[in-house]
């Protein structure tokens, strides 16, 4: 299994996760062993447990990870004689964490449902992975000044580096293959058994 021990090992993994942004978030479910489960792109059936064949786009699996969900507040800014964009982030708020129990979780965490993944961080730093959410990815500025005000949520995944039994988290492709991060920055990215 690959390991990560230099800032240039992510880019791997940064290649097979970026497919994932700008793909809506159908679904999600905290199951009873309290792993957190993101359905990408496609609606899946009812069933707590879709078929493979079922699965046409991205599923994301965190069990051993703690996480938390926060709103962020930001406005945007362009200015006519700069052409420039100008982003400020205000008002950062914890929704709900991995903590809490999982009625609360599962009522909090419904925000996920309709938004549409905007960006992924992974630092080499924590290997906190980062998942940005927007209920409105798209906005479109006239030529003119203007102030817009948007709600985007985080949700940011802290493995426990020195837990070693599990997978901090698993990604399913939409070509069946299954990319897992574990204990020592290790990964691996081999095809689902069928």
């Amino acid at each position: 299994m690959p390991q990560i021990t230099q800032h240039k090992d992510l880019l791997p993994l940064g290649e097979i996760i970026k497919g994932m942004t700008g793909k809506s978030c159908c679904q999600r479910i905290l199951t009873d062993g309290n792993q957190l489960r993101l359905y990408l792109g496609t609606r899946v059936s009812s069933s707590i447990e879709p078929e493979p064949n079922e699965q046409e786009e991205w599923i994301f699996s965190a069990q051993t990870t703690s996480w938390k969900l926060e709103s962020m507040n930001q406005a945007m800014s362009l200015y006519e004689e700069e052409d420039a964009l100008g982003l400020i982030a205000f008002g950062h708020q914890t929704i709900t964490t991995s903590q809490e129990n999982a009625a609360n979780i599962n009522e909090k965490i419904r925000v996920l449902e309709g938004t549409y993944l905007i960006g992924l961080d992974f630092p080499y730093s924590t290997f906190d992975l980062s998942f940005t959410f927007d209920p409105q990815p798209e906005l479109t500025f006239e030529h003119q000044s203007s102030l817009t005000f948007s709600l985007k949520y985080r949700l940011t995944l802290m493995p426990d580096l020195e837990r070693s039994d599990l997978a901090y988290w698993e990604l399913i492709t939409p070509n069946q293959m299954l990319l897992k991060f574990g204990s020592d920055a290790t990964w691996s990215y081999t095809a689902l058994q069928s």
